[in-house]
């Protein structure tokens, strides 16, 4: 290890300890007593964390998987506004693959053991992913803005609607820089610690203006869009009266269907808001002052405030997808039909076999006795005059 590697990982060290660990106190003498003490208490809860994290992780993979593959088979579901919907969930089947695993690892082992390239390839991919979802978010409640509010103009092209997704990926990966570059593992064994995965910037200035650019660009400033978006949908959804004369059923049908959408609006915005909510306040609590959370309950702490993240991934194809009738009648003609094509295949022909003899046999039939017929009556005709 060379002079340099020596200082930076010294550095790393009161850096990493600093941040993690508060004051000594009159309950702990040594300040990793107190760091030692929190991941005691997240090993006894390392039960309920996977189960919790194993169930988000196979329904929002799979769910989201679902709806990628159902919106590319399907050329009946390639429109805009479902593009939006599976670039949704492409970035939210990432984010399960890579956020989940890979931090319930680590925070429970509390040691990297993935190696330098993965230290900054995962947080990099991480980063991309969150943003990828956050932003289509609003660009989802953008595209049922407009096609609600002025539903006379046109719609987006299939090339501008691919334009606006590479457009939130190449974004996503340019914000996502510093954090490729700053973050490293560091070797803090010789301190009597682990190895570590830790985004080190050169001074506390830059790094909490990267920050504050994350949460407001991340959170603030997306939620606000979607909750004046959706609210003026509801707004315009509710006051407008459609034309001609309506008995009372289907007054009450009209209403039935505004108040279901009026939910869905809310479910959406509730779900974003309630998910992220936590995530983010810690993060700006943290660089208010970084002791808040820090010792023993920090890892708990930050486990509870990531898994309602993460549970985003599950939510959103529900509200998005699952709970429209038309979507579901869709999955099921593209997979079920699918999956039983081929005994169906084997039915119909077997079917049209039958048919087929059916009908010869009928001809046959048929045909036979009218000739037969035929001349018995032609026999009895005879009889009967003479």
């Amino acid at each position: 290890m060379t002079e340099s590697e020596v200082d930076a990982n010294e550095q790393i060290f009161w850096m990493y300890t600093a941040f993690n660990v508060s004051n000594i106190t009159e309950t702990y003498s040594n300040p990793f007593d107190e760091l030692r003490a929190g991941k005691d208490l997240v090993r006894q809860l390392a039960w309920l964390i996977g189960v919790l994290y194993a169930a988000v992780f196979m329904v929002g993979t799979l769910g989201n998987a679902l709806i990628v593959i159902t919106v590319a088979c399907n050329k009946s579901m390639q429109n805009v506004t479902n593009y939006f919907i599976a670039n949704l969930a492409a970035s939210d089947f990432i984010m399960c693959i890579f956020c989940i695993p890979w931090t319930v690892v680590n925070s429970l082992m509390d040691n990297w053991i993935f190696g330098d390239v993965m230290c900054r390839l995962v947080p990099t991919i991480q980063a991309i992913s969150v943003f990828v979802s956050i932003t289509s978010h609003v660009v989802i409640a953008s595209d049922r803005y407009c096609m609600i509010t002025y539903p006379l103009k046109p719609r987006l092209t299939r090339a501008i609607c691919f334009v606006i997704i590479a457009l939130s990926w190449t974004s996503a990966t340019a914000l996502a820089i510093p954090i490729t570059y700053f973050t490293k593992e560091y070797d803090l064994r010789v301190y009597g610690y682990h190895i570590v995965c830790y985004e080190m910037w050169p001074s506390e200035v830059p790094k909490k203006v990267y920050e504050i650019i994350l949460i407001l660009l991340g959170y603030l400033i997306p939620l606000t869009v979607i909750i004046t978006l959706y609210g003026r949908i509801s707004y315009v959804i509710t006051s407008r009266v459609l034309p001609g004369v309506f008995t009372e059923a289907q007054e009450r049908q009209d209403l039935k269907k505004k108040q279901k959408t009026n939910r869905l609006l809310i479910a959406v915005v509730m779900t974003f808001t309630i998910c992220w909510f936590p995530m983010y306040m810690i993060r700006i609590i943290t660089e208010i002052n970084p002791k808040v959370f820090s010792g023993e309950y920090h890892d708990l702490v930050f486990f509870i405030c990531h898994w309602f993240a993460m549970s985003s991934t599950v939510y959103n194809p529900f509200v998005y997808a699952w709970l429209h009738e038309k979507y579901r009648r869709r999955l099921k003609s593209a997979f079920v039909a699918k999956c039983f094509r081929r005994s169906s295949i084997y039915r119909q022909h077997s079917k049209e076999g039958v048919a087929t003899t059916h009908l010869q046999t009928r001809d046959y039939v048929t045909n036979s006795p009218k000739s037969t017929r035929f001349s018995s009556m032609r026999s009895l005709k005879g009889v009967d005059t003479v």
